[in-house]
């Protein structure tokens, strides 16, 4: 259910122009065994959130898989841990009972990583036409202008964040 966690995540990582120093500002090793994430956050005070988490999660499996992203080969060497680092900060944070259960928007996650605001597009008349779907996007806080997978691609080349996701008409 954190699929919308994962492609925001990456979406920022991947069009970063120095993915390496933007993880390393967010994800601090604290020295004792533990990591603090830090999001942006308009809900806090401070406009930030950080999360502070424990390493022996690595550890825990789900009947015999690591329970969580897992970027490694899995050739023997050592998997990197950037992504599980935080995703399990952002389910600490922001998720119910140590888990998400309900998907999300991939762009309030990349909100949330860079303190940028993002803007959800619908692509398919059909979807446009549909009420239920406008005002669901708009309830999660964005606009919804109409672009086709042309504009989109646009976008992406021209360096920005680009996710695609659905909205469920339950939202509505």
């Amino acid at each position: 259910p954190d699929c919308f966690l994962l492609a925001g995540l990456l979406a920022v990582v991947m069009r970063h122009p120095d993915p390496d120093a933007f993880m390393r500002k967010i994800i601090t090793a604290n020295g004792d065994a533990t990591y603090t994430v830090t999001f942006h956050d308009r809900n806090e005070p401070t406009g930030k959130a950080a999360v502070r988490l424990n390493t022996d999660f690595y550890e825990s499996t789900v009947e015999g898989r690591i329970g969580h992203a897992n970027s490694g080969t899995g050739t023997g060497e050592e998997n990197e841990k950037w992504a599980a680092v935080v995703e399990r900060a952002y389910i600490k944070a922001y998720g119910q009972a140590g888990t998400i259960t309900e998907g999300g928007s991939p762009g309030v996650v990349m909100e949330r990583l860079t303190g940028v605001s993002g803007t959800a597009f619908t692509v398919a008349p059909s979807a446009f036409d549909d009420k239920d779907v406008v005002a669901a996007i708009e309830r999660a806080g964005f606009k919804a202008p109409k672009v086709n997978l042309e504009g989109l691609s646009e976008l992406h080349q021209s360096g920005q964040g680009v996710t695609v996701g659905t909205f469920d008409k339950e939202e509505a």
